[in-house]
């Protein structure tokens, strides 16, 4: 959970023994009587399940192997490894969109916030419905400062999802931090308790204040949680992730 005070965000074989002389001898002693003869004493066929298995070892990892993968590095905090696999899912499955948003959400805990960008407007290239890209978009854009390239970000977002109050929430933090209070308050008022609405309004008021009195944004934190995942509190701004 990020903290309350401010407004935070946020991948058998078989085996034969040899037979022995004597079984040999025993086999072809049985052969004048019809019995088995010793060519009968093979490997069996390969039976259908068998085949299968040695198709499916050969093929190389899927898409949602190497994210399992990626996800276990993201949360030992070995950014380098996570990186480098969800890099090379979106080169290869460029329709697999978890990748997008993790792979952001890496560069961005890194301050990488351009490339986070980048690889995000990737991604809606590839889905240019996606609510969680499009909303992961409006919170670099809010890290940077761009609160009207933000506020697009999350109309859209609500209008492709209009019964998830996130959404409304986060469109709520982007109006209050343009000064447009009452609207900010008409969304709060859909999705919050009434005394969260009114802590939420003043936090973003006093945000709003620091920002246009150049000092640092402090209140403002849309930075995902230091563990990778993004859980925040009612009314915060939000990373969103797959599941």
């Amino acid at each position: 959970m990020w903290p309350k005070a401010s407004i935070a965000v946020r991948l058998c074989l078989y085996g034969i023994l040899p037979v022995t002389a004597g079984l040999a001898s025993l086999a072809v002693g049985c052969s004048q009587t019809g019995k088995i003869k010793m060519a009968d004493w093979g490997s069996p066929p390969p039976r259908d399940e068998d085949e299968a298995f040695q198709a499916g070892a050969d093929l190389p990892p899927s898409p949602k192997t190497i994210y399992a993968v990626a996800k276990v590095y993201r949360a030992q905090r070995r950014d380098a490894q996570c990186e480098s696999l969800l890099l090379k899912i979106v080169a290869e499955n460029p329709r697999f969109l978890p990748a997008y948003c993790d792979l952001a959400e890496v560069q961005l805990r890194q301050r990488r916030i351009d490339e986070a960008q980048k690889t995000l407007e990737r991604g809606l290239r590839v889905a240019p419905r996606d609510t969680v890209l499009r909303n992961d978009l409006g919170m670099c854009r809010l890290m940077k400062g761009d609160y009207e390239g933000a506020l697009k970000s999350f109309t859209i977002a609500v209008a492709s999802a209009p019964h998830d109050p996130r959404y409304r929430a986060n469109m709520a933090v982007a109006l209050g931090l343009l000064g447009r209070d009452e609207e900010s308050m008409a969304l709060y008022e859909q999705v919050l308790a009434p005394e969260e609405v009114a802590s939420n309004l003043s936090i973003l008021r006093r945000a709003r204040h620091n920002i246009t009195g150049g000092t640092n944004r402090g209140n403002v934190s849309t930075q995902p949680a230091e563990n990778g995942e993004s859980r925040p509190g009612k009314g915060e701004p939000g990373w969103l992730g797959y599941p």
